[in-house]
Formats: C-alpha cells, structure tokens, sequence
C-alpha cells in the first residue's frame, strides 16, 4: 500500500489519515477555518493561497444497476470481464495499485 496522509477523490470528498481517514466533509471545512487566522495575519486571502492551483485532470466515474439475481456472482464476473478486456487494448494498462476494483490506466493519444 502506499501513505497517504491525504486522500480525496474527483467528487471532492477528502480523507485525512489523522482524522481515521474517514471522509468528513466538516473536518476538512473545519482545517480550513484553523488556516484563516494565519492567513489574516499574513496578509493573504484564501483565493490567493489557492490561485496557482491548477484543475485536477478528471476521470468519469460510471455506476451501473445490477438487476441479476444473484448480483454478488454478477457484479464478480463483470469485474473479471473487465480486467480482461483492459487488458487486450492498445495503450491500456490495468492499474494494479488499486483498491476500488479494476482500474483502467490509458497511455497513448487519449492518456
């Protein structure tokens, strides 16, 4: 596994590890807060700490409903199939590092 003090997903929900990682929206509103004195006292705006920022590249996540009866043994061999069929693209590559399934790295003109 990796550390990961810090972990927040294209949505923008956020997980800091000293919070038990858990994804709480007011814990990060709530770090923010904190950093505000500091940033009066320097003279700064929050936009400003955050003007050289950039947008994050996106990635589209999909959420498919899953009508089979036993969706357990579905949902397995969907995931199986998948891998699969990344696995047999040109400039795909399947993303071992992952905890969420299969993940689905692309290179290439599209990466």
């Amino acid at each position: 596994g990796f550390q990961t003090p810090l972990a927040i997903e294209t949505s923008g929900h956020a997980a800091f590890q000293e919070n038990y990682n858990l994804d709480d929206g007011a814990y990060v509103v709530a770090k923010i807060l904190m950093l505000l004195p500091e940033l009066k006292q320097n003279n700064q705006t929050l936009g400003e700490l955050i003007a050289t920022l950039k947008q994050p590249a996106e990635t589209n996540e999909f959420r498919f409903k899953i009508t089979a009866e036993d969706v357990t043994c579905y949902g397995q061999q969907v995931l199986r199939d998948f891998e699969l069929f990344v696995e047999n693209q040109a400039d795909f590559a399947v993303d071992r590092e992952n905890q969420e399934g299969v993940r689905g790295n692309v290179s290439g003109q599209y990466g």
